[in-house]
């Protein structure tokens, strides 16, 4: 465990002085019709989890006739108190919804997919595509309480299908065609595009990657696009960021849900992490020639960013955006914790030891913020700090897996099992 960090030095208080000078605030432009959000824990929030959290409930399906050994099972959607899981099994993915509370399975048999998928809408009604599976093919909906497959409709070749609003995104088996259809299988459009296709959904937001680079913000009216690209698109809750990565002409567009650019800033990255809103570094040459690290925080609905740090001492590496917070390095090694949103400082993290990879956040990821409590993680480990005093909250191990946040709670997906750690 780590030791209390010592009263800061000099050093210190003038890298506090420096952010303050340099912090600029932007004028905010309002939005007429923010997405709605699928849960009010996105982008890295927590829940509150400021002691070691206890096990609440633990889910191994490997007395499931169909589990195959060795599989972990995964959360695919969620609606109010009920996830739907889902795991590998014989040809393709079975599906089971348990009751997010107590862990208690909901169905009595879950449903083979086999080469298909399953996904709920908006309306926590389950949509599948069964291509090989305990049904024929087709494309069945379910109530969410019972499992039971009923109304079905041509399966259409769909490989796999994603919830969007009261309806469903289905890719098709080639990959490169996404259609949006109604529960009864109404086709309300379809789009084929010059590559493989994925289909990420986040409230009104749908974005499909393609396997050509290309990426799409679609209209969910019609499938064209709001806003194509050779680029990386992020979510947020506010809007989209377009990262361009071509050597030269890197940038950073951030964009409205309506595809509407709000402002371009050449030269600029993204820094990598789940947040709540964009955390920005120089790139290419602006980056390389620099002697200090420069940061700068945006809401992509804002036509101006919202705040800039730089300073003498601040590491041109190693910022790890967080929920709603930012920690960035300075390059003695230890760290100072900001609002995201106002970049007031909320505290400051101690210098981390090499020798100790579980309390090294040079080589962790953020997993997650809630409160004053930030969780850093891997594979094999989360490691929880408290924000105000700087010292390690707790840590737990993960045996065979990794960590996961599903609406705000710390889910282990460790071999067989699925695990939920409880709040506080």
């Amino acid at each position: 465990m780590l030791k209390g960090r010592s009263a800061p030095g000099i050093g210190f208080v003038v890298f506090l002085l420096s952010i303050i000078m340099v912090v600029t605030v932007g004028a905010v432009m309002a939005i007429d019709t923010p997405p709605q959000r699928t849960t009010a824990y996105d982008n890295g929030q927590l829940r509150s989890y400021p002691i070691e959290p206890e096990e609440r409930w633990s889910l191994d399906l490997s007395d499931m006739r169909t589990y195959d050994a060795g599989a972990t099972p995964l959360v695919a959607g969620t609606f109010e108190d009920t996830w739907l899981i889902s795991y590998p099994s014989g040809l393709g993915n079975t599906y089971l919804a348990i009751d997010r509370r107590g862990g208690e399975r909901l169905w009595p048999r879950p449903i083979d997919a086999g080469l298909g998928s399953c996904a709920l809408n908006a309306r926590g009604e389950v949509g599948c595509a069964v291509r090989l599976g305990d049904h024929p093919d087709g494309f069945y909906t379910a109530e969410l309480d019972t499992g039971e497959l009923d109304s079905v409709s041509d399966l259409d070749s769909t490989q796999a299908v994603t919830g969007y609003g009261p309806d469903y995104l289905r890719v098709n088996s080639s990959g490169y065609q996404v259609s949006r259809n109604t529960p009864d299988g109404t086709e309300v459009w379809a789009r084929t595009f010059a590559g493989a296709a994925t289909v990420e959904v986040d409230g009104d937001v749908a974005i499909v990657r393609a396997s050509d680079g290309t990426q799409h913000l679609i209209d969910p009216a019609t499938g064209d696009d709001r806003f194509g690209c050779s680029c990386d698109l992020v979510i947020y809750p506010t809007g989209i960021a377009a990262q361009f990565t071509e050597r030269d002409a890197q940038r950073v567009e951030f964009l409205l849900p309506d595809g509407t650019s709000t402002s371009n800033n050449d030269k600029q990255q993204l820094v990598p992490g789940p947040s709540t809103l964009a955390v920005t570094t120089g790139a290419g040459s602006e980056q390389i020639y620099q002697t200090q690290g420069t940061y700068a925080a945006y809401d992509p609905q804002q036509a101006t960013r919202l705040w800039q740090v730089s300073e003498a001492e601040l590491s041109k590496v190693g910022a790890r955006p967080c929920g709603d917070t930012v920690s960035f390095a300075r390059k003695d090694g230890t760290r100072a914790v900001l609002d995201l949103a106002t970049a007031d400082k909320l505290g400051e993290l101690p210098r981390s030891d090499p020798m100790s990879p579980s309390t090294n956040i040079d080589i962790l990821g953020c997993v997650g913020q809630g409160g004053n409590t930030i969780v850093f993680g891997e594979n094999s480990q989360l490691t929880a700090y408290n924000i105000a005093t700087g010292s390690v909250a707790w840590q737990r191990s993960v045996v065979g897996g990794q960590p996961a946040v599903v609406d705000g709670y710390l889910v282990l997906e460790e071999g067989t099992t699925l695990s939920l750690l409880a709040p506080s």
